[in-house]
């Protein structure tokens, strides 16, 4: 949106979903990129979801080693002893998400 928003208006959108597909209409973001990016976004959304029920409050951090995990863990679908299985996806995800912000940013100041 920052690189590019001059020159293609439809960037300029509140909706980190709809920004993310409006670039790949665009040609400035691979089809196969942003689905990758959608598709991690829509996870960490689903976090936040859940911590926000937990605490009824915004939440967008959570300890590895808080009590409410198994709960968190739970939450999204992974089981009650499923805390560990949990971390892994949300490691490679957030580490998956940050080699794509990665290759973007670097690719919007370079080309």
């Amino acid at each position: 949106q920052l690189c590019h928003g001059a020159e293609h208006p439809e960037l300029k959108c509140c909706s980190t979903r709809g920004a993310l597909r409006a670039a790949a209409d665009a040609g400035l973001t691979e089809p196969a990129e942003v689905a990758g990016l959608l598709q991690g976004y829509e996870f960490l959304k689903r976090i936040e979801t859940c911590l926000r029920l937990f605490d009824m409050k915004s939440v967008s951090a959570f300890s590895e080693y808080s009590s409410s995990m198994p709960a968190l863990a739970q939450a999204m679908g992974y089981g009650e002893a499923g805390v560990e299985e949990f971390m892994r996806h949300y490691l490679g995800t957030t580490t998956d998400l940050r080699s794509r912000f990665e290759r973007l940013v670097i690719r919007s100041r370079t080309g």
